[in-house]
């Protein structure tokens, strides 16, 4: 796959959580870093936009999704965090920081 070719020889590496002000477990990272380390597609899992391009893409662990920065942003600002949720959002941001060598929470 073409787009997979292009990303191993040019990997960024940039994985970091993503603070916000609401306490989602999300996980910033580029969009080879999605591709190559984590097996996510190249949609926005949200608009099914594109990400190709996009400087980042963000990993939403409550939903176990993948989106674009605009996305993100509309989901935080409209999502609450619910404590019967975290369970299942600390195992999924755990499962994908190990691979990326983030700490896990």
């Amino acid at each position: 796959m073409k787009v997979v070719e292009v990303f191993i020889n040019y990997k960024i590496i940039m994985a970091k959580k993503y603070n916000n002000n609401k306490g989602f477990l999300i996980i910033e990272m580029s969009l080879a870093e999605a591709v190559i380390d984590c097996g996510f597609g190249i949609l926005c899992d949200n608009c099914n936009e594109r990400v190709v391009g996009e400087n980042s893409v963000y990993y939403f662990a409550a939903l176990n999704r993948l989106f674009c920065k605009e996305c993100t942003d509309d989901i935080i600002a409209n999502q609450e965090r619910y404590s019967d949720d975290i369970p299942y959002e600390v195992r999924h941001y755990n499962h994908y920081a190990k691979i990326l060598n983030l700490p896990v929470v």
